[in-house]
């Protein structure tokens, strides 16, 4: 086990102003020590298995945490015991017949008798079990028509997410090939699984996207999470976070600003190079909420020249990572600069043990991994105020 323990010290003091009906903030003044530790998960894995993940969530089941992810190389869900760090089970998936699943592009594990996958390219929500049996289907699309509804996603960016108590199934909400449309729309939308019902939450894209018609070329999609019974929301071309209930209703923006890189996508020109437009700009991923230590953390990609020192093109790769830990005000506790060249974005979950992310990054960057394994790193903070 590998653990390098950092401690920071700051003092800092924070404005927040809420826009139009949003409730009004007051400025808080933030005494905090903050230290943390990394620790790594090797997880065993066969040649069949992926060492990364993008299709993925994280559960507990009888006292034990796991992570079920979509391993596309032999079409099943690989469940992993995060406790004993290893592969506990396998979900075979078929791909035609009444237990066909083609094409997932989100997975929600509720229990062992409701697993929820959904594709985007059908929009097709499946209920099944730990068997592979599908024993309910609900066909999302055929809802489009009706209400102005467009598109429902779920995706790496807005996972799909349920809430128990109402039977709601919350989406990303967007009319497909048609930005000015979907800038102008609702962005979440609920399914009811009980009464099959679709709605649309008034929750709009920021001012900012909407005077740039959403031309943010590559970063202009939205991203949610749902903890302490709000929706928690962002946009990749910008770094404020906003809040809302579970109804879209009672709406408040934290400005959420980064000291190292740019605070806002700079507006691209369809004419321009769409990958030279994103090596040049900041993306903000979405919040992740940390109930153990009553923290928020989120990542972004840095700001980088298109071209590097020796005149080469830099990749999505070579984009440095930040991570913003917030306390539960969304006050900014601390900003780290993230190692080099080492993570796989979208991979990050939090539990009990702290915030883990993947070393995909490096393995497709061909740096010289051990095979055989998924190596997890685990980020454990601590805070404590000072007087």
């Amino acid at each position: 086990m590998k653990k390098n323990t950092f401690i920071i010290y700051y003092i800092f003091s924070l404005l927040i102003f809420c826009w139009a009906c949003q409730e009004n903030q007051k400025s808080e003044k933030i005494n905090t020590t903050i230290t943390y530790g990394v620790d790594t998960l090797n997880i065993p894995i066969d040649s069949t298995s992926q060492n990364f993940y993008f299709i993925f969530n994280h559960f507990k089941r009888n006292n034990s945490e796991y992570l079920v992810y979509f391993n596309s190389y032999r079409h099943s869900l690989d469940i992993i015991n995060l406790d004993s760090q290893k592969v506990s089970n396998i979900i075979f998936l078929e791909k035609e017949g009444n237990n066909g699943i083609m094409n997932p592009t989100s997975v929600h594990f509720q229990n062992q008798d409701s697993i929820f996958i959904y594709s985007n390219y059908n929009q097709t929500l499946a209920l099944l079990n730990l068997n592979g049996k599908v024993y309910q289907t609900y066909h999302l699309g055929s809802h489009k028509a009706k209400n102005d509804i467009g598109d429902l996603l779920a995706d790496h960016n807005f996972p799909m997410q349920y809430d128990n108590k109402s039977g709601n199934m919350y989406f990303y909400h967007v009319h497909s090939g048609d930005i000015p449309k979907s800038i102008s729309s609702s962005i979440v939308a609920t399914f009811n699984i009980h009464n099959n019902q679709i709605s649309l939450l008034p929750i709009k894209y920021s001012a900012n996207y909407i005077n740039e018609k959403g031309q943010f070329g590559n970063f202009w999609n939205a991203n949610l999470s749902i903890a302490d019974n709000k929706l928690i929301y962002n946009f990749q071309a910008e770094s404020g976070i906003y809040t809302a209930d579970l109804e879209g209703n009672k709406q408040n923006n934290h400005e959420a600003k980064s000291k190292f890189t740019k605070n806002q996508v700079s507006a691209y020109n369809p004419n321009e190079d769409g990958e030279k437009h994103g090596i040049e700009n900041p993306a903000f991923f979405r919040v992740l909420h940390d109930p153990y230590r009553h923290l928020y953390y989120r990542f972004h990609w840095g700001d980088i020249p298109h071209k590097n020192d020796k005149g080469k093109l830099n990749t999505f790769l070579d984009k440095p990572l930040f991570l913003t830990v917030f306390d539960e005000k969304f006050n900014v506790l601390e900003e780290i600069k993230m190692p080099e060249q080492t993570y796989a974005v979208y991979t990050w979950f939090v539990n009990s043990k702290g915030l883990c992310i993947n070393s995909g990054n490096a393995i497709l960057k061909n740096a010289n991994q051990e095979e055989g394994k998924m190596e997890i790193h685990v980020y454990q903070f601590e805070t404590k105020n000072s007087l």
